[in-house]
């Protein structure tokens, strides 16, 4: 086998290549790799989730604040509008 630049040619290389399905030895490291890439996988979709979460909290925080200053902005409307009324 050639170098390898990263674990997605290795892998490539094992499944695609005809000896890797009668050899036991090479069966075994594409499975090794196989189930290391998974796990990789896995833990980068588990961060990804964690963002996820994360960023969706902050997002709510914002959108209470925002919903809190715009009660706020109408309730000063209101009150502009009923001194405008009685000025009339």
């Amino acid at each position: 086998m050639s170098h390898f630049v990263n674990l997605h040619d290795l892998l490539q290389s094992l499944v695609i290549e005809p000896g890797t399905a009668a050899d036991p030895v090479k069966r075994m490291f594409s499975a090794l790799f196989q189930a290391r890439a998974r796990i990789e996988n896995d833990a980068m979709y588990r961060a990804l989730a964690g963002k996820a979460v994360a960023a969706q909290s902050e997002n709510q925080a914002a959108l209470s604040a925002i919903r809190a200053d715009l009660s706020k902005a109408v309730a000063s409307l209101a009150a502009v509008e009923k001194i405008l009324e009685q000025v009339d």
